[in-house]
């Protein structure tokens, strides 16, 4: 382990203990994977590990530093590293990054580098005071499930408390590969803005750390706050839709003790990831029609226990029949006559999740081409996509 000095100040200790990062993930293992925060100052560093559950691979480790550090925006080639199969290797930035002096704190990439198959891993990050251990951990997060959206990411509960043992929040945003503007706002429970849009902008690759985001955004005097959020939007002259991290935390002011506090999106910018949803194009961008005696077989990916519902929409809407079929191929919901499906449970978790086939037939069995289709569900599903039509047998 390398050695570090102590006494750094208040304000670098309170900004670096804790993160989260907007995103939304099912499993933790890929190929390129994205860390938030890792850190090597006075009185903090960071330890990465990397889990590696199959074959022998290699893993090339690539530092991006903070707005305000000696490395800001520019990449760090930190080496490539051995795994052994099956295996978890333990980096220390101060030792595989040439960081130089001073206090670094920024996000960190680990990508597999096996020149065949694909090749997932699994990273973890601890970093901890390097007298007193008091520190935080966070996951490593898949960068190809970082995404945005057009309104909106969200981060609960941020307060600031004067009393014993006093509490502040601080909020960071990160770019991922392009420059990006970013608006966060802070609303009280009742939804009215406390104080003013703070503007991020981000150039690629960069990070920038917001101590007090209370004070950051113009409130005057020392009022505490609780059950505040957060909400994290793209901001003006931004060229085509960046992606971006998100995140704040709660500190107590006594012993530093931090939580994390993902922003997470209300409406991601996902396809595979869809909270509400309307078809009309299939996969080849042909408008969807119903062939004569037939039903239209479309195909999505939906993860129980959840809800749903569809309905047809259009000018012929009245002429369409719907049901939904579970992985099983066992009919859940609708049927004959049946052109709009309230919200029904999905059931609940047993094994995977998997294909749901959503059937569109014409009542009068003719066909039908003045539709469209119309599904929501309650954790978010993939934009379904025709697979084709079958003999119409309801």
């Amino acid at each position: 382990m390398s050695k570090h000095r102590i006494g750094a100040g208040l304000l670098l200790l309170a900004g670096l203990v804790g993160s989260g990062v907007a995103s939304a993930q099912s499993n933790g293992f890929a190929s390129y994977i994205f860390v938030p925060l890792v850190t090597n100052t006075a009185s903090f560093h960071s330890t990465i590990f990397v889990h590696n559950p199959g074959a022998a691979v290699d893993v090339k480790l690539t530092y991006h530093g903070a707005n305000g550090t000696p490395q800001a925006g520019t990449p760090l080639d930190c080496g490539i590293h051995a795994v052994g199969a099956g295996q978890t290797a333990e980096f220390d930035i101060a030792e595989v990054c040439p960081l130089g002096a001073g206090n670094h704190f920024g996000t960190m990439r680990v990508i597999e580098q096996d020149a065949g198959a694909p090749h997932p891993i699994a990273v973890y990050t601890r970093v901890q005071h390097v007298v007193s251990g008091i520190g935080f951990s966070t996951e490593g997060y898949a960068l190809g499930s970082l995404s945005n959206d057009a309104g909106k990411s969200v981060v609960l509960g941020l307060r600031r408390d004067a009393g014993a043992p006093g509490y502040w929040s601080n909020c960071f945003a990160s770019s991922i590969e392009a420059p990006v503007n970013v608006d966060m706002s802070l609303f009280d429970s009742n939804n009215v803005q406390v104080g003013a849009t703070y503007h991020f902008n981000l150039a690629a690759h960069d990070s920038l750390r917001l101590l007090e985001v209370f004070q950051a955004v113009g409130v005057v005097g020392t009022a505490d706050f609780h059950d505040v959020r957060a909400e994290f939007s793209l901001g003006a002259g931004n060229i085509g839709s960046p992606s971006f991290a998100a995140f704040c935390t709660v500190q107590d002011n006594v012993n530093f003790g931090a939580d994390f506090r993902l922003a997470k999106t209300v409406n991601p910018d996902d396809q595979s990831r869809l909270y509400s949803v309307t078809v009309n194009k299939d996969g080849l961008g042909n408008n969807i029609a119903i062939p004569a005696g037939k039903k239209l077989v479309l195909a999505t990916f939906l993860q129980h226990p959840d809800v749903m519902t569809c309905r047809a929409i259009g000018d012929a809407s009245d002429n369409i029949e719907i049901q939904i079929k579970d992985p099983n191929g066992v009919v859940v919901a609708g049927g004959d006559n049946i052109k709009s499906i309230p919200k029904f449970f999905l059931g609940n978790k047993d094994g995977g999740s998997g294909i749901w086939k959503i059937e569109v037939g014409s009542k009068n069995g003719l066909g039908e081409t003045q539709f469209n289709l119309q599904c929501a569900s309650g954790a978010g599903m993939s934009r379904p996509l025709v697979v084709g039509s079958l003999n119409d047998d309801f």
